[in-house]
């Protein structure tokens, strides 16, 4: 399976069967992990794959999850530092492990606000400024249940917005037609198909010089509650984003490489700029 048929076939799932992961299994998930140490800011991050046994329970560690998953026999958990460019970095790196696992046959989530982040921390966090902010579910899907299918609809998880709300040209006031993407067209489609917390969609994209550069911007969902979790969860989104994009452009040959520009190449009150992408070799 190929990076693009992951991130096409892949969604959230949230109840799992209750078989176990297996050794082997579990081993070449630890080997995923270990190997997917590229970040875009160089940021330090930790990575830690955890059983979900009985035997943790007795010990008196229970990973919970407020009831939204069921059955999740391994977590994937995160540290960083709680700035925006390891918050980025954190969502860029995870995502390609959540693919990686997604062509092993195993099905995830990702958690924000819905795990219970005490047990996590105790045993994964060393300095007063590191945070967990996200978790991954693991396991083998069970078949959907009613419950299933009805926090999916409530989660809006299989709807996107359109291109015209997501990638622009030039400026914000004038939307990017697919056919004016060129060969760009599939790796932002993959970018518009990337899962975000609450299914929000925080990215926009503007591209210029005639496709060959792309802009990212966080538009911030006003109103919204994640935005009031003491991190900003929305910068993971935008890492998940861009991970979907360099992994698709990658698989497709066409070469680039991000770059920051200082000042933002357009400066827009209700979008902040994160960062840019340059065809070609830098």
């Amino acid at each position: 399976m190929s990076y693009i048929e992951s991130i096409i076939s892949r969604r959230s799932v949230r109840t799992y069967s209750d078989r176990d992961i297996s050794a082997v299994d579990m081993k070449r998930i630890e080997e995923i992990i270990g190997k997917n140490k590229d970040t875009l800011f160089d940021s330090k991050i930790r990575f830690y794959l955890t059983e979900n046994s009985d035997d943790r329970r007795a010990e008196g560690i229970r990973y919970g999850t407020y009831g939204f998953i069921k059955n999740a026999k391994a977590f994937i958990a995160g540290v960083c530092v709680n700035n925006r460019k390891a918050l980025i970095d954190f969502g860029f790196v995870l995502e390609k492990t959540v693919l990686d696992v997604e062509m092993m046959g195993i099905s995830t989530c990702w958690l924000g606000g819905t795990f219970k982040r005490t047990d996590f921390v105790r045993k994964y966090v060393r300095e007063k400024e590191e945070i967990i902010p996200c978790v991954i579910s693991l396991g083998y899907e069970e078949d959907k249940r009613f419950g299933e299918k009805i926090i999916r609809s409530l989660s809006k998880a299989d709807t996107r917005l359109p291109w015209g709300k997501l990638f622009y040209l030039d400026d914000f006031e004038t939307p990017l037609i697919k056919a004016d993407a060129a060969e760009l067209q599939k790796p932002l489609e993959m970018l518009r198909l990337a899962p975000s917390a609450s299914n929000k969609q925080p990215w926009r994209v503007i591209c210029t010089d005639g496709g060959d550069i792309c802009h990212f911007y966080l538009e911030k969902t006003k109103g919204y509650s994640g935005n009031n979790m003491g991190f900003g969860i929305q910068y993971i989104d935008i890492g998940i984003a861009l991970s979907h994009f360099i992994l698709s452009c990658n698989e497709l040959g066409i070469s680039g490489g991000f770059f920051i520009t200082d000042p933002a190449p357009i400066i827009d009150s209700n979008r902040e700029y994160m960062i840019s992408w340059k065809k070609g070799v830098l």
